[in-house]
């Protein structure tokens, strides 16, 4: 599925990936995209993008990635003809649970990042200890 050419064309000219993309460089790109052969073009284009950036993550992770990254632009002005049309390709804002969430839906979707992080956090703070109680056990 991520051969052509002509998608990997067609994110770079939008995008402007062969330079340096800001963040605002990719959300105009996403934001100018016309209709859904353009999207589906720009989205293998994109993944196309993350393989060469970063060939050691596997295929599903950069597709997930690249959906995300996407979906991100929905928070930036997005038009909800817009909303419509990506989320018909599988794209979508990866916190919201709806086109356009109310400041409530925002702001629990907001509390539940907040918490994952946290847990996150947690769980990678008690392996590094872990690493670091059994290191100091071997050079005692």
């Amino acid at each position: 599925m991520y051969d052509s050419q002509a998608a990997l064309d067609f994110y770079t000219r939008l995008s402007g990936a062969k330079s340096k993309t800001t963040i605002g460089d990719f959300v105009e790109a996403v934001l100018s995209v016309k209709g859904e052969v353009e999207a589906r073009l720009f989205l293998e284009g994109y993944v196309m993008h993350m393989i060469q950036e970063h060939p050691e993550r596997a295929l599903n992770e950069n597709e997930r990635i690249a959906r995300d990254n996407i979906g991100f632009c929905f928070g930036e002005g997005m038009p909800i003809s817009l909303k419509v049309m990506w989320k018909s390709i599988g794209v979508s804002h990866p916190f919201f649970p709806t086109l356009d969430p109310t400041p409530e839906q925002a702001f629990e979707a907001g509390v539940r990042w907040g918490e994952r992080m946290q847990f996150e956090k947690e769980v990678m703070d008690s392996l590094w200890k872990e690493m670091e109680e059994e290191h100091d056990k071997k050079n005692v």
